[in-house]
């Protein structure tokens, strides 16, 4: 994912149908927030599987700062990422830290006209897959790896591997 910048911005409307951004809604009520299976995110690309850790979720007045996206120096991304955490308004979340090789993922949506719900979360796992060759008639199936950082809801080593993902979509 060399390709994402230090803060990845996905804008969506939040559809009352679930639909783009439309359950990060969820997010701030308590029913989701207790289900650490919520606290991650996949984002999917034809190259790369990720898995991001959601270090924060919170409500805030229109401004521009969240999705800056460029830094003069890893200072001033660290401090950046670090801001962001302390915006946190859901308690249950893992704690993070940062450094200057890490990634973060925003997902932004309006929340009436004058806020905006913000969900951020950071690069804990990248898979890069090789795109299979297709072949006229053949029934090229493959299945990409769905695997979790150890411990995590999910992963094979927790200690409730069967219970259910989810994912903010």
């Amino acid at each position: 994912m060399d390709a994402l910048s230090k803060n990845t911005i996905v804008y969506g409307h939040s559809m009352m149908d679930n639909s783009m951004l439309g359950s990060t809604a969820f997010a701030l009520h308590s029913w989701w927030y207790n289900n650490a299976a919520n606290h991650i995110i996949r984002f999917n690309t034809l190259n790369d599987q990720t898995v991001w850790q959601i270090f924060a979720v919170y409500i805030i007045p229109k401004e521009s700062y969240y999705i800056t996206t460029h830094f003069a120096n890893d200072e001033d991304f660290i401090k950046f990422a670090n801001t962001m955490k302390s915006r946190n308004q859901v308690k249950t979340l893992r704690d993070v830290t940062f450094d200057a090789n890490d990634k973060i993922i925003t997902l932004s949506t309006c929340r009436g006209d004058t806020k905006r719900l913000v969900v951020q979360a950071k690069l804990v796992k990248s898979t890069h897959n090789k795109i299979p060759e297709i072949k006229p008639g053949s029934n090229n199936s493959s299945k990409p790896s769905s695997s979790l950082p150890s411990g995590w809801p999910g992963s094979s080593s927790s200690s409730n591997s069967s219970s259910k993902s989810s994912s903010v979509n």
